[in-house]
């Protein structure tokens, strides 16, 4: 057991794991209307940016290591195979100091009404993409994450480094990260 916990203590994740607090909170859950869900969090966000010694704040549906869920996702014409898709919020990247390696991460710009985005995987781009910049290529997230009945198309503008994710052994899935606020 002590070998186990040793071994995967010195896993690379990917991500500062050091000083940061992760806590779970499920607005909609405890009986917030979905209509103000996107300002509560931006709302608690700004809040926590103000206590003493807090360094940064973002969110996401689910931690890193936990995983988000799978959707079908489309790129470059083709199905991709075990992609999951993490909502995110802004300076998410900064925050878990993930590089972004082309392009941009998201910012509060990045909301309802605007271009749909996502950020991907380094991973994701390789398997997808191979050598071409993926840079303003779109990707198709079907499933459940539908607008009037047609699949979600975001614009790919950023590349992030590959960190751990949906847990510490086997290999890590390609990942697209989305706005949670679009």
């Amino acid at each position: 057991f002590v070998r186990t916990l040793s071994n995967l203590q010195s896993v690379s994740l990917g991500f500062n794991r050091d000083d940061v607090l992760l806590f779970e909170l499920n607005a909609p859950q405890a009986g917030l209307p979905e209509t103000r869900v996107a300002d509560f969090y931006a709302d608690l966000r700004r809040r926590l940016s103000d206590v003493p010694g807090v360094r940064d704040v973002t969110l996401s549906h689910a931690s890193l290591i936990r995983a988000g869920r799978a959707h079908p996702i489309t790129a470059n014409g083709q199905r991709t195979q075990g992609t999951r898709v993490l909502w995110t919020g802004p300076r998410f990247f900064a925050t878990m100091q993930i590089p972004i390696l082309r392009g941009r991460e998201f910012t509060e710009s990045d909301r309802q009404g605007t271009q749909p985005v996502a950020v991907v995987s380094e991973l994701f781009a390789r398997t997808n993409f191979g050598d071409s910049d993926p840079i303003g290529r779109r990707i198709e997230i079907g499933g459940s994450l539908r607008v009037h009945g047609e699949p979600l198309v975001l614009e790919v503008v950023g590349v992030a480094a590959s960190a751990r994710y949906g847990g510490l052994k086997g290999n890590s899935p390609p990942v697209v990260y989305v706005p949670y606020a679009q």
